[in-house]
C-alpha cells in the first residue's frame, strides 16, 4: 500500500471514529434531556398535588373588604388675567368601601361611596372673597343579596336596595340664609327583588321589574319649594322598573374606571306635561362615573362625572322652574390611601 492510500485509509478512519463520538455524544444529551423532563414532570405534579393539599386545608375566603380615601386639593391664581375668572382654593375628601361576603351560590356586597368639598374665591389682587361655600356632598350606600341560579354564577337572583343623600346642608349663593337642601331632604331609596346577569368579572347589570322608590324631604320649608316632589310631598313612594349597569375595572395598569347607570321607570305615573301628553314614559337617568390614576402609593388624580335627568326634579333658571338635565364634574389631585 502506498503512502497515498495509507494516509487516505488513515484520514477515513478519523473521519468514521469522530462521526460515532458524535452521534454517542448526541445521544447522551439526548438522554440527559429525557431525564430531566421527566424529573420536570414529577415535579410539576408533585407541586401541583401539594397546592391542591393546602388549598383543602386553607379556609375559604368568606368576606372581601377593601376601599381607599383621598384628599384631593385644587388651586387657581388670576391675576391681571384680561379673560376673567375667579382665583379660588378647594378641597374634596373622597371615601369608598365595599365589604362582599360570598360563601357558594349565596352573595351578599355592600358599598360605601362619600364625597365632600369646599371651595373659596379669592381675589389676590383686592383682597377680597366669597365666603367659604360646600361644591361637592354625595352620600351613597349599596347592599344587595344575591342567590347564583346556574353553575358558572352568571345569572343571578336577589334583593337590592340603594340609598342617596348628602352630608350637610347646602345654601343658595345668592342668599346664605335660604336652606337648599340637608341630610334627608332629598334622600332616595331604591328596593326591591332582582335578576341579574354577569356578562364578566367586572361588567354585569341587575333588573328588578318591580322596585320601590322613596323620595324623602324632611324639611317642611326644602318640601314647599317643590324641587324635588312635584306637589311639596315630604315622603313619595313610586313603583316601576329599576335597571342598574355597574362596569368597575382597573382599565390600565393604576387606572381604574368605574361608571354605574341606573334607569328608572315609574308605574304609577299619571302626571300629563303643558302639552297634555302623558309622562308615564319618562325614564328617570342617574349615571355616575369615577377615573381613579394612582401616580404613585400615596398621590392620586380623581375624575368624576355625574349626570340626572328626573322628571320630579325642578331647576331655575330665571324665572323658569321645570325639570333639566343636570351634570357635575370634578377633577382632583391629592393625598390617597388605598386599604
Amino acid at each position: 500500500m502506498t503512502i497515498k492510500n495509507k494516509f487516505i485509509l488513515f484520514l477515513f478512519v478519523c473521519t468514521a471514529l469522530s462521526a460515532t463520538a458524535q452521534t454517542s455524544s448526541i445521544d447522551s444529551l439526548k438522554k440527559i434531556l429525557d431525564d430531566q423532563k421527566a424529573s420536570k414532570k414529577n415535579a410539576e405534579e408533585q407541586i401541583k398535588t401539594t397546592e391542591a393539599a393546602i388549598a383543602k386545608l386553607t379556609p375559604p375566603i368568606i368576606w372581601t373588604k377593601g376601599g381607599f380615601v383621598a384628599l384631593n386639593l385644587g388651586q387657581t391664581a388670576l391675576i391681571n388675567w384680561a379673560a376673567g375668572g375667579n382665583s379660588n382654593f378647594s378641597g374634596t375628601i373622597v371615601v369608598n368601601y365595599f365589604a362582599n361576603y360570598r360563601k357558594g351560590k349565596h352573595s351578599w356586597n355592600n358599598s360605601f361611596d362619600g364625597k365632600w368639598g369646599l371651595i373659596k374665591n379669592h381675589d389676590f389682587v383686592t383682597g377680597k372673597g366669597d365666603p367659604v361655600r360646600k361644591n361637592e356632598d354625595f352620600l351613597q350606600v349599596m347592599t344587595n343579596y344575591s342567590y347564583d341560579l346556574t353553575s358558572s354564577g352568571k345569572f343571578q337572583a336577589g334583593f337590592l336596595a340603594d340609598f342617596q343623600s348628602q352630608f350637610t346642608a347646602t345654601f343658595n349663593p345668592a342668599n346664605d340664609t335660604q336652606l337648599v337642601s340637608r341630610f334627608m331632604a332629598p334622600a332616595y331609596l331604591k328596593l326591591g327583588p332582582f335578576i341579574g346577569y354577569k356578562f364578566t368579572s367586572y361588567f354585569k347589570f341587575t333588573f328588578s321589574p318591580a322596585a320601590g322608590k322613596i323620595t324623602f324631604v324632611n324639611d317642611p320649608t326644602i318640601a314647599a319649594t317643590k324641587v324635588y316632589t312635584p306637589n311639596g310631598e315630604a315622603v313619595r313612594t313610586e313603583i316601576g322598573a329599576y335597571l342598574t349597569a355597574l362596569f368597575e375595572k382597573e382599565i390600565i395598569k393604576n387606572i381604574k374606571l368605574k361608571s354605574q347607570l341606573d334607569l328608572f321607570n315609574n308605574y304609577l305615573n299619571s302626571e300629563v306635561d303643558f302639552n297634555g301628553k302623558s309622562k308615564r314614559a319618562n325614564i328617570d337617568v342617574n349615571w355616575r362615573n369615577d377615573l381613579f390614576m394612582r401616580v404613585n402609593k400615596y398621590i392620586g388624580v380623581t375624575i368624576s362625572t355625574a349626570l340626572i335627568y328626573d322628571e320630579d326634579q325642578k331647576v331655575t333658571i330665571g324665572t323658569e322652574k321645570k325639570p333639566r338635565t343636570q351634570f357635575r364634574e370634578n377633577l382632583g389631585i391629592g393625598l390617597s390611601y388605598n386599604f
